[in-house]
């Protein structure tokens, strides 16, 4: 099977992010404490270099332009709700996705070394300030910290979602004020619970039984079990001592 070049990559960047987390636990207090932050030191100064480095930065320093503008306005971020947080407007698939993926989008460019306000026209400061927003409002509307109705998680979908989010923090972690990266370590280990329990259902969906006859025709459920690992490998890299 081949792998879309994004999965690749952010693969690859966690990977490569959980090598270089600090051995000491962080003294935060709340479920933070479990999160080890990571140790920039051992990162080499700059971006990749080569064809494909300079596609991608490309496309990524493309994508951050636009949804620092565009995309930002007409999602009507310009204009928060009553409670400071950023207003989804629902909580399915197609309001939570791309906002957990923009965030992801702007904090790999923002603390991998790749930002360029000359190029998106917005500058770092700023581009900083509606990244966290982003993040603060995608950890908040999680059911693991709210329980109204607009909240979002523990469906279909939600661990990948969760997964884009908790990258976008754990890079943004040293910006983030304590009650949200107490938020952001609540939600990615009860997503991480949910998975683990099999999403509430008998039986994680596969193509075969154990007895080889196929049980899901046409569908072989690799998609589902590529976002459930996503969100199980999110919460092993950021926090490698918790309990569970």
């Amino acid at each position: 099977m081949k792998y879309p070049a994004w999965l690749i990559l952010f693969a690859a960047i966690f990977g490569s992010l959980t090598t270089c987390a600090q051995e000491t636990i962080s003294i935060a207090k709340g479920e933070a404490r479990y999160v080890t932050p990571i140790d920039w030191s051992k990162f080499e100064q700059g971006p990749a270099k080569g064809p494909d480095a300079e596609l991608f930065g490309k496309i990524l320093l493309n994508a951050n332009k636009y949804a620092l503008s565009t995309w930002w306005t007409n999602r009507g971020f310009d204009q928060p709700a009553p409670d400071g947080y950023l207003d989804f407007k629902g909580v399915t698939e197609h309001r939570i996705r791309p906002v957990a993926a923009e965030a992801q989008g702007l904090a790999i460019s923002l603390q991998l070394g790749l930002y360029n306000s000359n190029v998106t026209g917005v500058s770092r400061q700023e581009a900083e300030k509606k990244t966290i927003q982003l993040i603060r409002s995608l950890v908040h509307r999680h059911r693991a910290n709210s329980d109204s109705t607009n909240s979002w998680g523990w469906v279909w979908q939600s661990p990948s979602w969760t997964a884009y989010t908790a990258m976008a923090g754990w890079l943004m972690w040293d910006e983030l004020d304590a009650t949200t990266q107490n938020e952001l370590a609540k939600m990615v280990e009860s997503e991480a619970e949910w998975v683990m329990s099999n999403k509430n259902h008998p039986k994680i969906k596969t193509y075969r039984d154990r007895a080889g006859k196929i049980i899901s025709p046409g569908d072989t459920g690799a998609e589902e079990n590529a976002w459930d690992a996503y969100v199980l490998e999110a919460a092993t890299a950021m926090m490698p001592h918790h309990p569970q």
